[in-house]
């Protein structure tokens, strides 16, 4: 199936959604929906790029790119049930990103977090009942970021407490820049802070001049594989770089075939046991006996989705046995495609639905009507609420009356009040509003073009003994491309 937009496939727990870059579109045997509750909550401040862990429904995590001030910083919601929660206290996320997450233990999960000021990743838990958190050695703080002796990589724990984080070893001697060290996998045994440091087979500094595992598949504590890639270090120079792949058995690890690829760069594992590998853009799975010497064998795309190249695989969901999805193409467009047909051909909304819902969550520049909301109404709010507050503020701003048309208005699950007008009318509303400091109130521009539900009449006309502002809405020039961030 054809899509016009960026794609790709996250997967949480027993389902996986579809991510465009500001969506999230829920995935079913027969095809792709949009789901209003999945899209509830997401947070609209010119966020992007959304990436969803945990289990869901029963517990959701969703990280997003957020830019403010023209900074990418990162920003936290927790699934309800209904709706996606901002929980950015959490982590005091501000700053910091969000390297790896994975489900821990008795419903936590981990993470991962840097911050770029304080260089010092850490790990953090969320949901659940609190425990003891594994700790990384301490910082080395450098300009090349060698972050704690180890540059992170992929992080998985484990349902009984283990936790698995694989990484390069890095120093910095005086102006020598950095030195690669290998590869090594810190495992921290359940309750414990302290890690146990080992050395995967073929990636000790000796042996290779670069290496890097970019996928841990921790089935149970006598049950991992590694995947990534390796470049053999000999006398005469540096090899070609090929994929690694490495299992653990609980006593020791050992080489495992690969895929002729150069990297791994994401493996999981069919409940039958098959592994299946993404590499280079293409696909791989092994046969059914799984083995040290396993075959692989790469998967065939649909003819039709040659338009996005043959090498152009960008996530995948190993959903079963014999139901495997995967997303192929570019930043234009993305096919969705499966192993087995369905009693019916996917389906999808169509691109201008995408599109036009991509436009709500994100007002650029190319809206022909924008929204000031001023407030999401609880879902037990009666049909007649009102903005008390918002119209105690607003007295005496005469220069807003014949311009600013106060609306209520549904959009996906949700009813807001808003304001309707020309750009300048909204810039000056949500300027009055601001200075006015109206608890639980922070007006943000949309592009929701739907029709009102009811208006309000609001009055202008200053309380008595109170002067009118004097002020006048400032007409921008059209000349111009504007910020619509930071207006």
């Amino acid at each position: 199936m054809r899509l016009g937009y960026r794609a790709q496939l996250n997967i949480a727990g027993r389902r996986a959604v579809l991510t465009t870059d500001n969506l999230l579109l829920g995935l079913h045997d027969d095809g792709v929906r949009i789901e209003p509750n999945l899209l509830e909550g997401l947070q609209w401040d010119h966020a992007a790029y959304p990436r969803v862990f945990g289990s869901m429904p029963e517990s959701g995590w969703l990280v997003r790119n957020k830019y403010v001030d023209h900074e990418s910083r990162r920003a936290l919601s927790r699934w309800s049930g209904s709706e996606w929660v901002n929980v950015d206290r959490l982590l005091r996320i501000g700053d910091r990103d969000v390297i790896a997450v994975s489900p821990w233990s008795n419903g936590r999960m981990l993470m991962l977090v840097n911050s770029e000021f304080e260089g010092q990743p850490y790990f953090v838990q969320v949901g659940g009942a609190g425990g003891v958190l594994p700790q990384l050695p301490s910082a080395v703080r450098d300009e090349f970021l060698c972050l704690h002796a180890l540059q992170p990589g992929a992080l998985s724990a484990l349902p009984s407490g283990e936790v698995y984080l694989a990484g390069r070893r890095c120093s910095v001697k005086g102006g020598d820049g950095l030195t690669s060290h290998g590869v090594t996998i810190n495992s921290w045994a359940p309750g414990q802070t302290q890690a146990k440091v080992t050395v995967p087979p073929g990636l000790s500094e000796k042996e290779v001049s670069a290496g890097e595992i970019r996928s841990i598949l921790a089935i149970s504590s006598k049950d991992i594989f590694i995947a990534g890639t390796r470049q053999p270090y000999t006398e005469d120079g540096q090899q070609p770089a090929s994929a690694y792949l490495a299992h653990f058995d609980g006593k020791s690890w050992r080489p495992f075939s690969v895929p002729p690829v150069e990297r791994i760069e994401e493996l999981q594992r069919a409940p039958d046991g098959r592994l299946w590998a993404r590499g280079d853009g293409q696909l791989w799975s092994t046969d059914a006996r799984i083995s040290e010497s396993a075959h692989w064998q790469r998967l065939v795309l649909p003819e039709f989705a040659t338009e996005a190249d043959e090498n152009s695989v960008s996530s995948f969901w190993v959903q079963d046995n014999e139901q495997v999805w995967a997303t192929l193409g570019g930043p234009e467009l993305s096919y969705l495609v499966r192993t087995q047909r369905g009693s019916a051909p996917l389906s999808a909304p169509s691109d201008q639905e995408v599109a036009q819902l991509s436009s709500a969550l994100e007002a650029t520049a190319g809206c022909q009507s924008f929204t000031l909301v001023l407030l999401t109404l609880p879902r037990n709010a009666p049909k007649d609420a009102d903005m008390p507050r918002i119209r105690a503020a607003l007295r005496g701003h005469t220069e807003l009356e014949g311009n600013a048309q106060f609306i209520e208005l549904p959009f996906l699950t949700r009813r807001y009040l808003g304001v309707r007008g020309d750009l300048d009318t909204l810039r000056a509303t949500r300027e009055i509003l601001s200075e006015a400091h109206v608890p639980g109130i922070a007006p943000e521009l949309r592009c929701l073009n739907g029709a009102p539900t009811r208006t309000f009449a609001v009055d202008f006309r200053p309380k008595p003994g109170q002067a009118p502002s004097g002020k006048r809405i400032r007409r921008r020039s059209t000349g111009f491309v504007f910020d619509l961030r930071n207006p």
